[in-house]
């Protein structure tokens, strides 16, 4: 699970590993601040997620087991 800040709302969240490949990709969320990655491998992975035509990117270590 990745959590996010409280309640959130994105346009856009892509997660790309770390040679650059798209992994995930979702339009038009609405949470309550968790995204299900568990179908993911343990890697490093970055995360842009676009709200109000505004880019935010960030970098995670993914452990699983």
């Amino acid at each position: 699970m990745l959590g996010l800040n409280g309640n959130s709302q994105f346009d856009q969240i892509r997660i790309f590993d770390a040679v650059g490949h798209l992994v995930y990709s979702l339009d038009d969320w609405y949470g309550q601040g968790y995204l299900d990655l568990s179908t993911l491998s343990s890697g490093i992975y970055v995360i842009k997620a676009q709200r109000d035509g505004q880019w935010h990117k960030s970098m995670v270590v993914l452990q699983t087991h």
